[in-house]
């Protein structure tokens, strides 16, 4: 079974509260790195792969946060998760200390395991209507496409 295609009117009819969950995203994305950064006594400034007090931290490929939280590092991302409500949140590192770059399919995940976020979910069905969304409110405004030093595009709720 198939996912239904979002039209662009549906898409511009939710993007108001698509919107607010993109900002809730790199709130949640930025408290978590900060947190990290905290416990583990590294700059988010600092460019660089994973600082090895961190990367050595892993259980199981999993790092515990806090009693909340664990922490998976893989590649440029880390991906949190909530021990208490299951939510993700994905984090892209290499582009700190901005770490509320929207990628459809995290995003997607962040939507779907987030309570308040669920009716979105509903909406947008899969992470195909995710990208989709993104390319379209990056067309209209709504979100912002910025390009860093390594020309990579990056959206962002701003």
């Amino acid at each position: 079974m198939y996912a239904t295609i979002l039209t662009v009117q549906e898409i511009i009819q939710n993007k108001e509260r698509f919107y607010l969950c993109a900002k809730a995203f790199r709130d949640d994305a930025s408290s978590l790195m900060l947190q990290l950064a905290d416990k583990f006594d590294f700059d988010i400034n600092d460019c660089g792969a994973w600082p090895t007090s961190v990367s050595k931290t892993n259980y199981n490929e999993r790092g515990i946060l806090n009693s909340e939280w664990t922490f998976y590092l893989h590649g440029s991302h880390c991906r949190f998760d909530s021990i208490i409500t299951g939510q993700a949140v994905e984090v892209l590192f290499t582009e700190k200390p901005e770490f509320g770059y929207l990628d459809g399919f995290f995003f997607y995940n962040y939507i779907r395991t987030t309570v308040h976020f669920q009716d979105l979910a509903a909406i947008f069905t899969d992470y195909l209507n995710v990208y989709k969304a993104i390319e379209v409110l990056v067309e209209e405004g709504t979100l912002t496409k910025r390009i860093n030093d390594m020309s990579i595009r990056n959206v962002l709720a701003l």
